[in-house]
């Protein structure tokens, strides 16, 4: 489910609101997600006491690793799962990606291909574990080698794909959990993922037939 299919169910359950031309959480949402933070222990073991009856038969540890990053997010899904108990963990979780966009700040755009959706850096371990297969530029401002590869990469990709989520990331935004969890040390570095695990790390510029036989590689891959 895309950004905009989610964002228009959330509408029609009252999670989210019209507001002339814009969108905004519903004001008994925003009660419930600041409530649903409010409550939550502050050790790891708390956490996933407070996720376990909203886990949906998922695994409770790699629940707890997706959103530990941000309080926030726990208490959000936890006030979506008493919104929408029955559905797939799964479909939550796309849901709630979709709620931080009306609840954050929009992530920093300007140096990201066309096709791709901005994210944040804590965002993309959730979006990467949603995505079976996925190609996530990471860069920076002020650096030449970006443009290059902002370049191949609205190329190689002129309109969203069908095949692969494509996502961007800001890279100074967050360099410790892009080191740490996508072993990523600067910019630009494209990473394609399979079921949130990185399959290969292409850094700096490359030739365009690398590329483009990587992604064929990628869109062949059996899961």
């Amino acid at each position: 489910m895309d950004r905009e299919a989610a964002l228009e169910e959330l509408i029609d359950v009252g999670i989210v609101s019209e507001t002339g031309p814009d969108l905004e959480l519903a004001d008994g949402f925003v009660t419930a997600w600041n409530e649903g933070v409010a409550d939550l222990p502050e050790s790891s073991a708390g956490l996933g006491e407070a996720l376990a009856p909203h886990a949906g038969g998922a695994d409770l540890e790699s629940l707890v690793r997706l959103c530990v990053s941000r309080p926030d997010r726990i208490g959000g899904l936890v006030a979506l799962s008493e919104a929408l108990p029955d559905r797939p963990i799964q479909e939550r979780l796309g849901l709630l990606l979709a709620l931080e966009g009306l609840r954050r700040e929009p992530p920093r755009a300007e140096g990201s291909p066309e096709a791709f959706l901005p994210v944040y850096p804590d965002q993309l371990p959730l979006f990467c574990r949603l995505a079976p297969k996925a190609v996530v530029y990471v860069w920076r401002a002020d650096c030449p080698p970006c443009e290059v590869v902002l370049e191949e990469l609205d190329d190689a990709f002129p309109s969203p794909d069908p095949e692969l989520t494509l996502l961007s990331t800001y890279g100074p935004e967050d360099p410790a959990l892009l080191q740490e969890r996508f072993d990523v040390t600067g910019g630009p570095t494209v990473l394609l993922t399979v079921d949130g695990e990185v399959d290969l790390r292409l850094h700096g510029p490359q030739y365009r037939s690398v590329l483009d036989d990587e992604i064929r590689t990628l869109r062949e891959m059996d899961r």
